[in-house]
């Protein structure tokens, strides 16, 4: 029997996650007084929050977004407690929303056990034509649909960012051409190593091997991709560096200038392969320079067993 007041999102795209929980929320929760966690939550104030009493407002509920304690593979015994006793308290609707699930523990398994997880699908194909048509259309932008077609093979399929660019796109105020669209989208197209990182965070071998393929063959210089997998890899360190001292993601994006969008691909990639791991990939890479620029074995070749040792040791 599922705990009515408890209700779990999921999905790989948090836009689209998001939407539907603020859907619910409109249609269900309107006369709620909303409350929402993010990221590194305080589970004490969390706790004295769902259970203090509220003089004002009897109808209380609590959104918890993307809890990292949901993406670490190991949860402490003293947290697991605390969180249990959290979720197990009826008084007030709970939600939480974790577009990105990376690993398995304890706390996430005996949530897939006792209560209902909807999983929300990322828009492919059609759907994803239809939405960014129906998008456009409400904000009074005019796409036809070999515009949208070719809108999607420019950006990322990530919602967040298709929303936020075909936004701008209300401010042109003449008919809008192919030229316009890769002009106002070229960050997307031509930024160095974007489409690795995208690949990188999805943990899809199939994929990340597929987008090395092609930036290696943007790349004219095996060494320039090099340097791009390297800033990779040494600013997701960087940022978990950044996580511990500023005490959050969105500050430790902010203390490093990150591009947003960029840090959470970043920070997925750190939590599906690991500091350990990643640490030894930037020694890795060290090696491949050198045999790049002082072997005669293939550029190729070196870089295509490097990429390979991502996914080797997945579990140390």
């Amino acid at each position: 029997m599922y705990n009515k007041n408890m209700i779990i999102f999921t999905g790989e795209d948090e836009f689209l996650v998001n939407e539907k929980v603020n859907k619910l929320l409109t249609e269900k929760f309107s006369q709620y007084n909303l409350t929402v966690h993010s990221l590194d939550i305080d589970l004490d104030y969390l706790f004295n929050e769902i259970t203090q009493s509220d003089l004002f407002s009897e109808k209380k509920i609590f959104w918890l977004k993307s809890p990292t304690f949901l993406q670490s593979k190991i949860i402490k015994d003293a947290d697991y407690s605390k969180l249990l006793t959290i979720i197990k308290y009826k008084q007030y609707p709970l939600i939480i929303s974790a577009p990105f699930i990376t690993s398995e523990n304890k706390l996430h398994t005996y949530l897939k056990k006792n209560f209902k997880v909807e999983n929300i699908k990322k828009l492919e194909g059609f759907e994803l034509n239809k939405y960014i048509y129906d998008f456009a259309k409400a904000n009074g932008i005019d796409l036809d649909h070999k515009m949208i077609n070719h809108i999607v093979t420019v950006l990322p399929n990530e919602m967040q960012i298709i929303v936020n660019e075909i936004s701008k796109l209300r401010f042109i105020n003449k008919k809008i051409t192919y030229e316009m669209i890769d002009d106002f989208f070229s960050s997307y197209a031509k930024d160095p190593g974007f489409s690795f990182v995208n690949s990188l965070s999805t943990n899809d071998k199939k994929e990340i091997f597929a987008t090395f393929k092609k930036e290696l063959t943007y790349n004219s210089e095996a060494v320039e991709l090099v340097g791009k997998i390297s800033n990779i890899l040494i600013t997701s360190i960087e940022l978990d560096n950044a996580i511990l001292s500023e005490g959050s993601f969105s500050k430790a994006v902010a203390s490093l200038k990150l591009n947003e969008y960029r840090g959470k691909k970043i920070y997925e990639f750190l939590k599906f392969r690991g500091r350990k791991k990643i640490e030894s990939l930037i020694k890795e890479l060290d090696k491949v320079d050198f045999q790049i620029k002082n072997t005669k074995i293939a550029p190729e070749i070196i870089l295509e067993a490097f990429v390979l040792k991502i996914f080797k040791d997945e579990h140390e």
